[in-house]
């Protein structure tokens, strides 16, 4: 079968290339769910509100991406840099916020994100609404010059108010200034508080919020913003950098949703340990899978990157012809192997794709006649590891799995290395710190996931496989 060309921005298998290059040294080991300690048990309400920030945090994973592991901040990589939940208003319920560079190649519904830059969110939970606020955002242009470099630090002040901190400077024989806005969330609302400019040189001048003051003044009042800060992203000297830890992104980033969802239901603590065989041929069915973005049988907007990659890994037979220069799969053997591996209905005409008379550029699927088709192509997507680090049986068929993928970065490292010859394939079961230390650069760890596993007749049907836990009632649903 001919190979698929997957172009960043057009579709996102694998976690939408989350993934180039890991740390070559060894990592250590992703924590099982049977190790984690005991904690308090979730209310409904607030399972409702977590999963409000999962979706925004989801969205962006899949929608974009996840940098590579040791990304810098000048790196032409799309996707999540950083997340983290912070207390922007004291009251004991975490806000998200987000680093992630955006891409023009990418239509979101908010403008900010289709840019070639970074961009700050921080959202909060909604308790009376289904979705999360967007509370503010910042955006970064990459083509700034010097006077317009921004750092972004978040501020605990002496009185525990949490303020995010945007900073401009500019140091040299023509001008010398800093100034800085104060952000802070407050009656409701995420607001500025506080803008403060210090001007240097033959004659000092000081202002805060545009008006100026004297010295002491400004001094005395930059005393209520100041305390603990924490950088984000640090300008010196009109070069930018991440203050955050680069050696393993997806796996900082997997954190954000164990902390989110990793008590939604008791499966680790009340499952029995899977036997070996049903370990092998669990380990076995998810390896299979290994290039597969998000997969759920109750919603069929994964069905179609699920498709994609049913064709890209050759798990289904190039059937339906050609027609121009598309490749054709009858839906007939594309809907019976869906259903055997995921218990998917499939209804081509239902997915809305595109025909191919009528080509559209932003993915590879098209849809016409009962046939699907998508473009050849003689590259191969990333190569792929997948571990499973831990698993437990919940009924008698059913087995709840966590894993983590390690990703090679085959085109880059052909590209840099002009290494045409190395074949990642007779690696396969090798874990990615014994390959070659060449390949090193261009490895990357995939964030932590989960899986629904079933065994029906002996062999193996996922429904569910993403990065975000499930719930009790969703995993009994299974």
């Amino acid at each position: 079968m001919k190979k698929l060309l997957l172009t960043a921005g057009i579709l996102c298998l694998a976690g939408c290339t989350e993934n180039e290059r890991p740390e070559a040294e060894e990592k250590q080991p992703v924590q099982k769910e049977s190790e984690i300690q005991e904690k308090p048990e979730l209310t409904e309400a607030e399972i409702k509100q977590k999963q409000q920030l999962l979706n925004v945090l989801e969205g962006v994973a899949y929608g974009f991406g996840v940098v590579p592991d040791r990304s810098s901040f000048s790196d032409s990589r799309y996707g999540l840099a950083h997340a983290e939940l912070v207390d922007v208003n004291q009251d004991g319920q975490d806000e998200l916020y987000m680093l992630f560079r955006g891409s023009p190649h990418h239509k979101d519904e908010l403008d900010h994100r289709n840019q070639d830059g970074y961009t700050l969110e921080i959202w909060q939970a909604n308790p009376e609404t289904k979705q999360a606020a967007l509370l503010h955002y910042d955006f970064i242009n990459l083509d700034s010059v010097a006077p317009t470099d921004m750092s972004i630090s978040f501020v605990t002040t002496g009185k525990g108010e949490v303020l995010l901190k945007n900073s401009y400077f500019q140091s040299d024989e023509q001008e010398n200034f800093d100034e800085s806005t104060y952000y802070a969330y407050r009656d409701g609302t995420f607001e500025q508080v506080l803008a403060a400019y210090h001007g240097a040189g033959e004659q000092e001048e000081y202002r805060l919020d545009d008006k100026k003051v004297d010295r002491e003044t400004f001094k005395q009042r930059m005393k209520d913003v100041e305390g603990e800060e924490v950088a984000i992203v640090k300008s010196e000297e009109g070069e930018k950098t991440f203050a955050f830890e680069t050696a393993d992104i997806s796996g900082n980033i997997g954190s954000v949703f164990s902390d989110l969802t990793e008590r939604f239901n008791t499966a680790f603590e009340n499952g029995k340990e899977p036997s070996e065989e049903e370990m092998a041929k669990i380990e076995e069915g998810m390896s299979g899978l290994k290039y597969s973005g998000k997969i759920d049988q109750r919603n069929p907007e994964t069905y179609e990157p699920i498709i994609t990659s049913m064709i890209v890994t050759g798990d289904v037979p190039q059937d339906g012809g050609n027609l121009d220069y598309f490749m054709g799969y009858k839906e007939e053997t594309v809907a019976k192997q869906i259903k055997a591996l995921h218990n998917i209905d499939l209804d081509g005409a239902a997915l809305g794709l595109p025909s191919p008379q009528k080509l559209d550029n932003t993915t590879l699927l098209h849809y016409g006649n009962g046939v699907f088709y998508v473009p050849p192509s003689d590259f191969h997507n990333q190569h792929a590891t997948r571990e499973v680090t831990a698993a437990a049986k919940v009924t008698d068929d059913t087995y709840f799995v966590t894993f983590r993928d390690a990703f090679f970065d085959l085109m880059g490292y052909t590209d840099a290395t002009e290494d045409d010859s190395f074949d990642p394939d007779k690696y396969e079961n090798v874990p990615v710190t014994g390959w070659p230390k060449e390949t090193q650069d261009y490895i990357s760890n995939g964030i932590p996931g989960y899986a629904v596993v079933k065994l029906v007749d002996g062999k193996v049907q996922i429904p569910y496989m993403g990065y975000r836990n499930l719930t009790e009632a969703e995993l009994k649903s299974f």
